[in-house]
């Protein structure tokens, strides 16, 4: 039986030497689940440079990650873009002939980038199709002006409680205000993410998607890959807010007769 094993893998490799490896299986507590990798994703490259094309020395080469490190997948016909923390966790195979044959005639016309100036979006769609799209760095806002981070965010209940927690302490005294104050920042530092994870939920906006790009605007054109019925209306970092293109959804103009 060994021999058999033994001489299948050492044919899938000798068929695939030209070829790529995409994820046979996800587990549900993985760190790949928490990336929202899927089963049939066709690993590309890592940090813009191809992956090597046997299993082994992938795998490897995946649980050497030490830093993020930019992952290029081909999904559904498409490149996506992830950061990986860690090591995957996902059960690797060789895809078929005609799959890898796909990828390679659509990663010629794709660039395959260094990972400078990416950074780690997620999205979260409702049954509507709308999507909450945001940028999933630490901001320094949410720390020392959590105010205004709420308020860039459209997250008004909590806005609401945070700025009624100030009013009361203030009221009660100046100290404790700063106390109060500084506690929260400190609070909102290291809670960010999962902050617009929960008022997104409660908002019944569900995890959709893990990505990393350049700017908000590719973000978006990744994300109506996968959907091109999605919408966008909220907000992304500070200095830069996701938005739909308005142009979008108006009716064209008659032509002057």
């Amino acid at each position: 039986m060994a021999d058999a094993s033994d001489s299948s893998a050492s044919k899938n490799m000798d068929e695939n030497t030209q070829g790529f490896i995409r994820i046979k299986t996800v587990g549900r507590k993985s760190y790949a689940s928490e990336l929202r990798l899927r089963e049939l994703d066709v690993l590309v490259a890592i940090d813009g440079l191809p992956v090597d094309n046997d299993i082994q020395k992938l795998e490897e080469q995946l649980k050497m990650i030490e830093r993020p490190a930019l992952l290029t997948l081909f999904r559904d016909g498409f490149f996506l873009s992830v950061f990986a923390k860690q090591y995957p966790g996902c059960i690797l195979e060789y895809a078929p002939a005609e799959i890898s044959e796909g990828v390679a005639f659509k990663l010629k016309s794709h660039e395959l980038d260094n990972p400078k100036g990416y950074r780690t979006y997620e999205a979260l769609r409702n049954v509507s199709r709308d999507v909450f799209l945001f940028e999933a760095e630490y901001s320094s806002f949410a720390t020392f002006l959590p105010p205004f981070w709420l308020l860039n965010y459209r997250m008004w209940e909590p806005l609401m409680a945070v700025l009624s927690t100030y009013a009361v302490s203030l009221l009660v005294h100046p100290l404790l205000f700063v106390v109060i104050f500084v506690m929260i920042g400190g609070y909102f530092h290291r809670a960010q993410t999962k902050l617009i994870r929960g008022y997104a939920l409660y908002q019944e906006h569900y995890f959709w998607m893990v990505l990393a790009a350049r700017s908000d605007d590719e973000a978006m054109t990744i994300c109506r890959q996968f959907d091109p019925k999605c919408q966008f209306k909220f907000g992304s970092s500070f200095s830069e807010s996701v938005r739909e293109d308005a142009r979008k959804d108006k009716p064209p103009q008659a032509k002057d007769k």
